[in-house]
This record gives C-alpha cells, sequence and structure tokens, in this order.
C-alpha cells in the first residue's frame, strides 16, 4: 500500500516534486554563491567523521527507504536548507554545556560530508562531471604526445648506436603501443636500454652517448615520463568519468542528506523541551521534515 502512495505522489504535479525536475537549472546560482555557512568552511571546522560513526547512521536504512526520503524533496532546497541548518547547529552545540543527546561534533560532520557529496552528484547531474571527465581526458592526450614524442627522438638517436646484441630489444621498445600502459612499459625499456648499452662501452663511446644526448639523465626522464602517464591515465579513468550521475543516484544522496539532517532537527528539537535555553537550527525550506515519521516508508526501487 505505501508502494502505491509514494508512487502516485511522484506523478501528481505538485510544486515539490515539480522543483525536483526543473530546478536543478537554478541551481547554478546557488552553486557559484557563498553561504553564510559553507560547506567547505563548516568541513575544515568540523573535521571528518570516524568511519564507524558513518556506517552506524548509515547503514540502518535500505535503498528503498532513503529513495521513499529523497523522492519527496527537491535537491535545491536541500543544498540551500543544509548550510545554515548545519552551521547553526554546530554553533549552538559548541556553545551549549550540557550537549545534545545523540548529536555531536562527528554527526555533524558527517552531515556535511554526505552534503557535499550531493551537491557534487548535482553538478555531475547538470553535466559538468562529463566535462571534467573530457578535461582529464584532454590531459591523458597530451601527456601522451609527449611521452611519444621523446620515445621516438631516443630511438632515432639509439637506432645507430646500439650493437647488434641489442637490437632485440631495441625491436621490442619499438613496438607500436598503444595504449597508455603499453607506452608507459616502451619508455621503461628504453630507460633500461640506454643504461644498459652505457654500462657495456667503454669511456669513450659513453662520452660519444652523453655528446649524442643519451645519457643517464635521458634515462631518468623516460622512467619519470612513464610514471607521470600512468598516474594521470588512473586518474582520467578512475570513478568511469564518462558516465554521469543518474537521477535515482542524486534521490538516493538526497534521502542520505534528509536523514541525517531529520535526526540532528529531532535531537535538537527534544533538547529544546527540556532546556529552551538550546538554539533550534532552522529547517527553512525543509520544514516538512518535522512531521515526518522516524523511519520513511519503504517502496520498491
Amino acid at each position: 500500500m505505501a508502494a502505491k502512495k509514494v508512487s502516485a505522489a511522484k506523478k501528481a504535479p505538485t510544486r515539490t516534486v515539480a522543483a525536483k525536475k526543473t530546478g536543478v537549472n537554478n541551481a547554478l546560482a546557488l552553486e557559484e554563491s557563498e553561504p553564510l555557512h559553507s560547506f567547505e568552511k563548516l568541513a575544515a571546522e568540523l573535521g571528518e567523521p570516524a568511519p564507524a560513526l558513518a556506517s552506524l547512521l548509515l547503514h540502518g536504512r535500505s535503498e528503498a527507504e532513503y529513495l521513499a526520503l529523497g523522492t519527496d524533496f527537491a535537491t535545491t532546497d536541500i543544498l540551500e536548507a543544509a548550510p545554515r541548518f548545519l552551521g547553526t547547529a554546530a554553533a549552538a552545540l559548541a556553545a551549549h554545556s550540557k550537549g545534545v543527546l545523540g548529536v555531536s561534533q562527528g554527526v555533524l560532520a558527517l552531515a556535511v560530508r554526505e552534503a557535499i557529496v550531493l551537491r557534487d552528484h548535482l553538478r555531475d547531474f547538470r553535466g559538468k562531471g562529463s566535462v571534467t571527465a573530457a578535461v582529464k581526458r584532454e590531459k591523458v592526450r597530451e601527456v601522451n604526445a609527449d611521452c611519444r614524442a621523446l620515445r621516438d627522438q631516443v630511438l632515432g638517436a639509439l637506432s645507430v648506436v646500439v650493437p647488434r646484441a641489442g637490437a632485440a630489444k631495441l625491436e621490442q621498445a619499438s613496438a607500436a603501443a598503444p595504449t597508455p600502459e603499453e607506452l608507459a612499459i616502451s619508455l621503461e625499456t628504453i630507460s633500461t636500454l640506454v643504461l644498459d648499452v652505457r654500462a657495456s662501452a667503454s669511456a669513450d663511446a659513453r662520452a660519444a652517448y652523453d655528446e649524442l644526448g643519451l645519457g643517464e639523465e635521458v634515462a631518468r626522464a623516460l622512467k619519470s615520463k612513464a610514471k607521470i602517464l600512468r598516474a594521470v591515465s588512473d586518474v582520467a579513468t578512475s570513478g568511469d568519468p564518462g558516465k554521469t550521475i543518474d537521477r535515482r543516484t542524486l534521490d538516493l544522496q538526497d534521502g542520505r542528506v534528509l536523514h541525517l539532517i531529520a535526526h540532528i532537527h529531532r535531537a535538537f528539537r527534544d533538547a529544546h523541551a527540556t532546556d529552551t535555553t538550546l538554539v533550534q537550527p532552522p529547517l527553512g525550506r525543509l520544514r516538512r521534515l518535522a512531521g515526518r515519521p522516524t523511519r520513511a516508508a519503504a517502496i520498491t526501487p
């Protein structure tokens, strides 16, 4: 029965759901502006949450429950309300000597971290993630071209001075290297070949190699280029950069952030009931959270 209700709510042309689907276009001004309490400032002040605490607070709900919560609020409303809510909560907690049962600096740090993830997800959903991926791939192309240029120069010089004993290694190093990893291996092979040729040569021959630019310096440069190429390639391919965040992933993260904000709000509300000197952080556009049950109704994802 709960599944039908949530499904119907998603289809109804309510203002909240409409904002969810069209409000992402209005997020640019929100992201570009500097709120009173910025996520970065809060993260620096609160530090990193302990992994055990994060696991305890986030693993108690299923994905279905997070979706049920996340699909009922606009992402832009969450990102607009969260900085002020969490900043006020952090200041109130620090000023209140009795503390707030169920809330700690680590809990607030976790909420800030998850809100930052949500903001980054929204940027990716709006297309910025794919732009970042393109920039990374372009960087790989630049480094790749630089590495191939050095490779060709050294191979050209080696081809006229390498003795027959090293011809097989030279041929191996000259082979096509279509991938970044194969090119990195080729650079390392050529570096070793340069050092091997020098090691077996006379002092006069080594001087000649130095004159041709085939010294130990170029061998180190080849290895350094291989290392840089691998590092840039790893960054560009990590996390499947060609794939942007989809709506379901965004809704799940909405739910995670709302779950933490609801927990913090309830804790402050209950503590305020016995001590009215405690400042309650404002929910703003998330005020409907105050009337929701502790656990959201489950739906089928």
